[in-house]
Order: structure tokens, then sequence, then C-alpha cells
């Protein structure tokens, strides 16, 4: 959990500091920046994973499905 919060708070700290730059003016979104910038970045850990899992998960089927049809009866 420490890993993965260490990771998610490098894209989250930039969202961050990008929106405050943008709503400097509006203070009621002002005050909800942070919790943005993290719905966000999980947004953004979700597709990552989402997209590396539909890359990996077929050749891992595939490869698991050759080595069972190659094993010797």
């Amino acid at each position: 959990a420490i890993g993965i919060a260490f990771v998610l708070n490098i894209p989250m700290r930039k969202l961050e500091r990008l929106m405050k730059k943008r709503f400097a003016n509006n203070g009621f979104l002002y005050k909800l920046v942070r919790g943005i910038a993290i719905f966000f970045t999980l947004i953004l850990a979700l597709v990552v994973m989402i997209v590396v899992g539909s890359l990996i998960i077929p050749s891992l089927v595939d490869s698991l499905l050759q080595q069972f049809q190659n094993m010797p009866a």
C-alpha cells in the first residue's frame, strides 16, 4: 500500500499544482483541488491497469494453453 501511494503521489501532485494555478480565483473549486486530483489520479491508474491487463492477459492465456497442449499425455 505504501508503494502504491508513493507511485500515485507523483502524478497527483502534478495535477494538484496545475489545478491550483487554474482555479486560484475560484475559492470553492480551489478547496476541492486535492480531492479532484486524487480522483483523476485513481481513474488514470485504473485506465493504465486495464490497458496493461488487456495486453498481457490474452498472451498469457495463449501461452498456458500452448503449454497444456504440448504436455505429453
